[in-house]
């Protein structure tokens, strides 16, 4: 018989499934198993600390050894469309919806061997508070300390709803707890309980089944108020059949058969891992690499399968396949290893596209030009000076957060030497100087801001753009104004580990024996080739489709309502019309356990085991449809936490720990990475510690990259990775940074602050302090100074360059459940060699033998990189497997980067520039390889002059100044005024020491180097002079700097906290590689560099090696090699306002191409030139070579086909043998005298003999090709 709850008109409870874990601690699992269950105190916040307490701190010590421990814990998740803030007063803060109040908790226990049975129900008030009465620690909302949540056992008599006089306000994050609702020691009594089963008997085995349903206790407060449909479809949530009018939300839940005996019974099965194996890495794709290649190794696959796909993982298979793909990944990955902050924006200007395409191209006057280039340098001038202020702002916020934060510690030390309380008199001076700077800083931002176009929104800023353009003459129907984001400055990730975990393994074989497979491969299944499955909505129910009965051997088995057995007291609250006696009845029906009860209440004779095998599927033999959790429990292991303690050792930048060694590097340098040298390591380690969210991100970002890369390359191939994806979703891994690693080195503290909402200041000070702890952690002063010893020594790293241990590592579950991988050891760093470490490891292995999974980059460095064999330079050679090498990196954001110059003032950058003509283009130069001359054009490709060997009459070769056509610059002094930088690296080429070799050396570093060099930038066809002659180079001018986000992160130690006194790092001097020999696209020929901006023309330093230099001329050349030649501080804002700690180079670049420069510390800089400054004198570029005496007959044109007698009429031109018009004009330009050229067409003379008539005249000129746009090319002229 089915029974059928109310009609499909009025108001009916919806059902929302939720999942339910139930955690069974017997006495065997509390003895041996390890828990760290820790309580959020919310007494902190009122220190502004965090309420969770730091990793492996303030755990139930007694869990272990407490009897009262033991019992059921169950926990239930709530519907994930509950535990989702979202942003709705567009503050930034979210808000997240209400969540139920109230809770049925039912517990069925069914003896296994006699079939005794007992019925218990609780009712959980979860929104229940009271300081002495509830359960869980809390925090209200005005600030008091409580208690929340209370159960009620329904055997004590009705319960009836108490009411919400102050309205619901429980959500899932609680006071504010991200993890409030997820880790069930915070919310005992509100979204779990622990059944302690005393009421059972400890030594017999039960079958437990529990269900849990929960409603809201004002259902005004129900996420379903309101328009049924629309809240259905914004939840998420979907059902079968006809909708109600209106409906009440139950979540429900069940756990079916859970194996109970609290004494003398086995330990559960559980999925929670045996062993682990840990991957480190710079980022989560890099970590997986290492695990990845592991794998690989142990399954004896080739190597390459593991580099596939970690180029899948990292976005950069594509890159592979093209032109430098190689070196484009390789930078690609190194700057994921980074995380971009923002630095400001710059201001371009762009035409407005006709509508119809003109004829040709017009360019705009210049007045128009200079007009609209002023008013985008003075904006780009103002939006620089307003980044700057914000850069300002916030390191005075930090400053000021840094010294507040001291003074608000319970206890403030008595500095050695100065009367009591001094320190603190004089700290509380300083937070009330720092707040004003800090407000005065504001305000100027405020200022600067109003001179730009700004908004928050999108739409906002494009307002303020137009209204800009509007103000300062900008034609919207002309040009349009558009703000770029300039490049990010650039903080080093937090390492971060990878866990991968398996069931148990097998003892390794031999090392003679082959593995006889991958004993970490994703188990075998079922994979189809189909796209990703797009979450799908939950499937909820109505009560009409709750099960009642089930299906056994031909035969209907239902027991009605009133015969299902069922707790005491069992509630009915108004508007859910009886559903929660239909799923108790449910209930009956799902847990095979309750087959002879079910058999009893149905009078049913049949076999009761049949009927119990038939329960165990309801999926084919429930009568109505089950909910979406009804799998048989098994012990739960849902990894939330990721606990690790490390043992930092950092290693100086030059020099020993004590100052000793001063000025010995103890890193190298080779031009792409950094190489410890094995001196300047700490003896005593920094110890860090952290407790972050552990995620299934490897498996998953994996997956999306497959998908991802099947999509954009569709073919046969395409299914396949399909497969692979699904395949990688259930790869058993885990990541997580190592949150705060690299804070911590700057002596910040190890958990968020939460600033107290409740406490007394200023809107200035909350403003800023609220802007400081939202970018940094707290501050760590360290210990106070003892008596008769002084001040502690700091915890403060100025660099983070070292090598790591881990001393602890934990995975932790929902329920405090501990997997630890690690635990500490006295003997970690004595432990003998000879006795090395297995590479996997299981629970509770001691320190010394953790051997982490590393890719070659956070190895430590080889001793000998040319003979491995005599192994790495490790803090302990002993247990040298332990550790994971960090090279230098900076603490604080910074940035490489190039500046492009005015070639005619450094001081002017392109970007604030008034002049539109503004290049950064000193000259341009041409190799003449037929005759091996050097040409030079100005900026806007008008011909200059050329540099040739010669032999004067004094019989001495020499390297000699020609002018090109129509050049007025007879010698190379007439330069200087004009054209500097050409002028010095014409007269340093020509010195009379060198003479012509330095010429000829030049132009064979040149070819050399193009030859493996070939960008194509944005270059039209090949018509310029490079088809004829060397390819163009630019002689450039850069400035190259690395610069910091803000002011240094000065030493919050107490010591140094009032004083605030800058740390050594902005000081140390970073080697910086220019170019890329092999890569095509970076066109560095050398670069010029000197002490400040004078640059020193008699050394080129070239990306050739030694091996490939000319033999003649050396002292002109000098490799780039590594780098060491240029090396660079990174500034603080402000600091070098004239540049010094800048380098100004003159590049010598194929323009198209791109220049990188390299320093490990940071991303890799580039720079390049806007193809404005490039196609339009290149286009321009006029060829000329050099001929004579060469016999040319003056052209004599056909008679007039007038028929006259005469000639037609025609400009004078020479007939003499000459190259195609495929590229251009010809004309043979001769030198009269001084400055005055005469020049003459010119028609090709062809093969044939001829008459010489007249007699050809033998002439010495140069014989000039104009270029002519692709489009308009014409034929020979004959």
């Amino acid at each position: 018989m089915t029974e059928t709850l109310g009609t499909a008109a009025a108001q009916q409870p919806l059902v929302v499934p939720l999942q339910i874990e139930a955690l069974a601690v017997n006495e065997r699992v509390r003895l041996a198993e390890v828990f760290q269950r820790w309580q959020a105190n919310y007494a902190l916040t009122r220190l502004n600390l965090s309420p969770e307490p730091p990793a492996f701190s303030n755990t139930d010590t007694s869990f272990n050894s407490d009897p009262a421990r033991e019992g059921i814990y169950l926990h239930w998740q709530l519907p994930e469309a509950l535990t989702h803030g979202t942003d709705t007063d567009g503050d930034g803060v979210p808000v997240f919806p209400l969540v139920p109040n109230r809770w049925l908790v039912v517990r069925q226990a069914v003896a296994t061997g006699s079939g005794e049975r007992t019925d218990t129900g609780w009712i959980v008030e979860s929104d229940h508070l009271d300081p002495a009465l509830g359960t869980s620690p809390y925090m209200d909302r005005d600030g008091r300390l409580t208690r929340i949540g209370r159960r009620v056992d329904l055997a004590t008599g009705e319960w009836s709803e108490p009411g919400t006089p102050g309205g619901l306000f429980l959500t899932a994050v609680g006071p504010g707890l991200p993890t409030f609702a997820a880790y069930q020691p915070y919310n005992t009594d509100v979204f779990s309980v622990h059944d302690r089963t005393d009421d059972l008997d400890p030594r017999t085995a039960w079958q437990l089944n529990y269900l849990v349903a929960g409603w809201y206790g004002d259902p005004a407060a129900d996420p379903l108020a309101g328009d049924l449909a629309a809240r259905m479809a914004a939840l998420r949530w979907t059902t079968d059949g006809t909708a109600p009018d209106s409906a009440r939300t139950v979540c429900h839940g069940t756990v079916l058969d859970v194996a109970w005996q609290r004494q003398g019974s086995p330990m559960p099965a559980s999925d929670r891992p045996d062993y682990v194996t840990i991957g480190v890495g710079n980022n989560t794709e890099h970590a997986t690499k290492a695990i990845k290649e592991h794998a690989g190794r142990r399954a004896g696959a080739p190597p390459e399968l593991a580099a596939l796909l970690s180029a899948v993982h990292s976005g950069v298979l594509d890159l592979l396949d093209e032109p430098d793909g190689q070196f484009r990944a390789e930078r690609a990955v190194h700057a994921s290893w980074f995380t971009p902050t923002h630095a400001g924006y710059t201001w371009v200007l762009e035409d407005v596209p006709p509508e119809a395409p003109a004829e040709g191209t017009r360019r705009r006057p210049r007045a128009a030009r200079t007009a609209y280039a002023e008013v985008l340098a003075r904006l780009n001038t103002a939006q620089a000076a307003h980044d700057a202020a914000v850069q300002d702002l916030i390191g005075a916020q930090r400053r000021l957060y840094d010294l507040w934060w001291g003074a608000n510690l319970p206890k403030v030390p008595e500095a050695p030497g100065e009367p009591a309380g001094a320190y603190r008199e004089r700290l509380d001076a300083l937070v009330r100087t720092a707040t004003e700077e800090a407000k005065a800083q504001r305000d100027s931002v405020a200022t600067l801001r109003a001179a730009i176009p700004w908004a928050e929104s999108p739409g906002d800023l494009n307002d303020a753009i137009r209204a800009y353009q509007e103000a300062h003459g900008l034609p919207a129907g002309q040009v349009v104004l558009k703000r770029d984001v300039l490049p990010g400055f650039q903080l080093p990730n937090d390492p971060v580990v990878v866990i991968r975990g398996t069931k148990d393994r097998p003892l390794p074989p031999d090392p003679e024996q082959p593995a006889a497979a991958d004993l970490y491969a994703v188990p075998e299944g079922t994979y189809d080739d189909a796209e990703e499955d797009e979450a799908p909505p939950l499937a909820c129910r109505w009560p009409a489709a709750l099960v009642t009965g089930v299906r056994a051997a031909g035969t209907t088995v239902s027991a009605s309502q009133a015969n299902t057995p069922a707790p005491p007291h069992l509630p009915a609250p108004d508007g859910l019309a009886g559903v929660l006696a239909s799923l108790v009845r449910e209930l009956l029906h799902l847990a095979p356990s309750n087959a002879r009860a079910l058999a009893r209440a149905a009078g049913y004779a049949g076999d009761v085991t049949a009927l119990a095998e038939a329960m165990r599927a309801p999926e084919k033999n429930a009568v109505g449809t089950p909910g979406t959790y009804t799998a048989p429990w098994r012990q739960p292991w849902s990894p939330l936490f990721f606990e690790w303690k490390v043992n930092y050792f950092p290693i100086e930048w030059q020099g020993d720990p004590g100052g000793a060694g001063a000025g010995r590097a103890n890193w190298s340098f080779d031009g792409t990475s950094y190489r410890w040298l094995g001196t300047g390591a700490h003896p005593v380690p920094v110890s860090l510690r952290g407790r972050q969210f552990l995620t299934p991100t490897p498996g998953k970002t994996t997956a999306a990259a497959l998908r991802q890369y099947a999509r954009t390359h569709p073919g046969p191939a395409a299914g396949a990775l399909r497969s692979l994806a699904r395949q990688a979703d259930d790869a058993d891994l885990f990541a997580q940074p190592l949150v705060g690693f690299t804070e911590q080195l700057a002596a910040r503290g190890h958990t968020p602050a939460s600033l107290n909402p409740h406490s007394r200041l200023s809107p200035d000070l909350r403003t800023a302090l609220t802007e400081a702890a939202a970018r940094t952690l707290p501050p760590d002063p360290g210990a106070r100074p003892r008596p008769f010893t002084g001040w502690n020594a700091s915890l403060y790293q100025p660099l983070r360059a070292g090598q790591f241990a881990f001393e602890r590592l934990a995975v932790i579950d929902r329920f405090g459940h501990t997997l630890p991988a690690i635990f500490p050891d006295p003997r970690a760093l004595l432990f003998a060699a000879g006795n090395e470490p297995g590479d996997v490891i299981g629970v509770g292995v001691p320190a010394r033998r953790f051997a982490p999974e590393l890719p070659a980059e956070l190895t430590p460095s080889l001793r000998n990189p040319a003979d491995p064999a005599q192994g790495h330079h490790t803090i302990n050679p002993p247990t040298w497997y332990r550790f994971t090498q960090l090279t230098p990196r900076l603490v604080q954001p910074a940035r490489a980067g190039f500046t492009l110059l005015d070639a005619r003032d450094d001081l002017n950058p392109l970007t604030t520039s008034s002049d539109p003509d503004t290049t950064a283009v000193a000259a341009w130069l041409v190799p003449g390889y037929l005759d091996r001359a050097l040409y030079a054009y100005a900026p806007d490709g008008a011909p200059l002059g050329e540099l040739r060997t010669t032999l004067p009459p004094d019989g001495v070769t020499r390297a000699t100044w020609h002018p090109l056509p129509y050049s007025r610059y007879r010698t190379i002094d007439e330069l200087r005024d004009t054209y500097p930088h050409l002028h010095d690296f014409l007269v340093a080429l020509t010195t009379a020491d060198r003479g012509p070799a330095a010429l000829r050396a030049l132009l064979t570093v040149i070819d050399r180097t193009l030859s493996t060099t070939a960008p194509l930038g944005e270059a039209p066809p090949p018509y310029t002079p490079s088809v004829l002659l060397g390819r163009p180079l630019a002689l450039l001018r850069v400035r190259l700097g690395i610069d910091l986000d803000g002011p240094p992160y000065a030493d919050p130690a107490w010591r140094n906290l009032r004083e605030g006194t800058p740390p050594g790092y902005p000081s140390y001097r970073w080697p910086v590689r220019l170019g890329e020999r092999n890569e095509l696209a970076d066109g560095l020929v050398g670069y010029f560099h000197g002490d400040h901006r004078a640059t020193d023309y008699r050394l080129l330093h070239t990306v050739l090696d030694t091996p490939e230099l000319p033999d003649e001329a050396r002292d002109y050349f000098a490799p780039i090699g590594t780098g060491a030649s240029l090396t660079l501080p990174a500034r603080p804002p402000g600091s070098d306002p004239e540049n010094r700690d800048a380098a100004f180079l003159t590049l010598l670049a194929d323009p198209r191409g791109t220049v990188h420069a390299t320093t490990d510390i940071l991303p890799t800089a580039e720079v390049r030139l806007p193809a404005r400054l490039v196609e339009p004198p290149l286009a321009e570029l006029p060829v000329s070579f050099r001929l004579g005496p060469l016999p040319a007959t003056p052209y004599t044109p056909e008679p007039d086909p007038a028929g006259n007698g005469g000639h037609a009429a025609h400009p004078p031109a020479l007939l003499l043998p000459r190259p195609s018009d495929r590229h251009g004009t010809w004309t043979w330009v001769e030198s009269a005298t001084g400055d005055r050229w005469t020049e003459a067409g010119t028609y090709a003379a062809d093969g044939e003999a001829h008459h010489p008539h007249p007699a050809p005249a033998l002439r010495t000129g140069r014989l000039t090709l104009r270029p002519t746009p692709a489009d308009e090319t014409e034929g020979d002229r004959r």
